[in-house]
């Protein structure tokens, strides 16, 4: 009998650390957008969870102007799990060049418009920066000899046009205006975006509920729809696909001396708590004494689980950079790489590099970068008698400046691509140089060819 107890108990206990397990791997892969998120439903379903505001000290405009900064890249590249090379599209867009925006925007003006209203429009026009903001004031158009009445009317009216925001003066007016077109009434998104974007930005929900006068979920609801509009109106020209704002989980810093350290970004992410006075508590009822323990465990849990996974991710990352050190020191191409090198590196199995650098993003003077970005697949190589390897991306890099180089009218084919390439000690199969070739968007030699 007594021996049935102790292996029953030895088997809830493994049941126990599998379903932790099964959580922590859950927990591992999120982004720091989704970790914020599973945070805030553990908090509100917890009673013993304290949940404070981000760590973050910069303004919000500091805030968005992060944001536009580290979300820009326009390259392509390829990475790799395990052997498969698979293409990575990675950045937001932004406008590649002013002329694809001022042209949409002039096609939309109405056949109607004076002469007068079209130069003023396009002295408007002029005046936009690269997000899609007006950098010229009312006082300085009017100065230029144009009415004031005029000028209010034409900054209306390019308000007015697609895309939603283009033409605003700051960022709470660029919201304000999409919030508008979008048909919101509530005076609290207004609210919200004109005199607390900085509060909430840096979760500072439960003051604005009690500024404004409603709840904390309604406030931070709000937020998320907001952090849904577009802060840079001029995104998408000259690439098809929206902007999306990335918020890197780790930073790689190169200091005056060429020395390399990284940084976990705390400053978007929940900080998680015990509220101690739950557990100094005296209960009478043991019932409720024993749901406090429970939640005050399941918390401990998520606490300890989000310490360890940061450090998993420390650890991942500093693997990564220090194999791909001169990428990050000199922005040379990237070495082969895949997971399970990481995985050895560390001594832990594959599927934990994989699920580490699952949707997450790394920042560093290059710009931003999925962490899968930095796995590349492997091309077998020739180089005086000894087998070595390069990168898929180092070497669409070298295909792509042998047909810069070519003759444009005797450009060079597949064939001859794979024979300058053997020169320099590549082998590489033609359909494979086809492949390439057509995922950067480079058409055939016949195609190219220029008479």
């Amino acid at each position: 009998m007594h021996g049935n107890l102790e292996q029953s108990q030895e088997m809830i206990l493994k049941q126990t650390i599998s379903l932790q397990q099964i959580q922590y791997l859950k927990l591992l892969a999120m982004n720091i957008t989704e970790l914020d998120h599973y945070l805030y439903s553990v908090y509100e379903e917890n009673p013993v969870v304290e949940l404070s505001s981000f760590d973050n000290t910069e303004s919000v405009s500091d805030f968005f102007s992060w944001l536009n900064k580290s979300s820009i890249s326009n390259d392509t590249q390829t990475y790799s799990d395990d052997d498969s090379t698979s293409e990575m599209t990675y950045a937001s867009q932004v406008l590649d060049e002013k002329k694809d925006l001022l042209s949409h925007l002039k096609n939309q003006f109405d056949f109607s418009l004076r002469e007068i209203d079209i130069s003023l429009l396009n002295l408007l026009l002029s005046a936009l920066d690269k997000k899609g903001y007006l950098t010229i004031t009312e006082e300085e158009i009017i100065q230029k000899g144009y009415d004031s009445e005029l000028v209010e009317e034409a900054i209306s009216y390019l308000q007015s046009l697609e895309p939603a925001g283009i033409g605003a003066r700051n960022l709470a007016e660029c919201l304000t205006i999409q919030l508008e077109r979008k048909g919101v009434q509530d005076s609290v998104y207004f609210d919200i975006v004109n005199h607390y974007l900085e509060d909430v930005s840096k979760g500072y929900f439960q003051k604005v509920a009690r500024e404004l006068d409603c709840n904390a979920k309604k406030i931070r609801d709000i937020y998320e729809e907001i952090k849904h509009l577009n802060p840079i109106p001029s995104s998408g020209f000259g690439n098809a696909q929206s902007l999306s704002c990335i918020v890197p989980d780790i930073t790689v810093i190169k200091n005056k001396n060429q020395e390399l350290s990284i940084q976990y970004n705390k400053n978007f992410e929940c900080k998680l708590s015990i509220n101690q006075s739950y557990i100094d508590l005296g209960f009478e009822n043991k019932e409720a004494e024993n749901y406090i323990k429970e939640k005050a465990t399941q918390a401990l849990w998520v606490v300890k689980s989000i310490h360890s996974r940061q450090k998993t991710i420390e650890n991942v990352v500093s693997a990564i950079v220090k194999a791909q050190q001169d990428f990050f020191l000199k922005g040379l191409p990237l070495k082969p790489l895949n997971l399970n090198d990481i995985a050895g590196e560390l001594s832990i199995h594959e599927s934990t590099v994989s699920r580490t650098v699952n949707g997450k993003f790394l920042e560093c003077s290059q710009g931003v970068f999925p962490l899968k970005y930095f796995f590349t697949g492997k091309i077998s190589q020739v180089n005086d008698s000894e087998g070595s390897s390069v990168s898929t991306s180092n070497l669409k890099n070298i295909i792509s400046e042998i047909i810069a180089k070519e003759n444009p009218k005797k450009p060079y084919s597949d064939n001859d691509i794979i024979k300058i390439l053997e020169k320099e000690g590549i082998v590489i199969a033609r359909r494979t140089i086809a492949k390439y070739r057509n995922e950067m968007g480079i058409p055939s030699s016949s195609m190219r060819k220029k008479y």
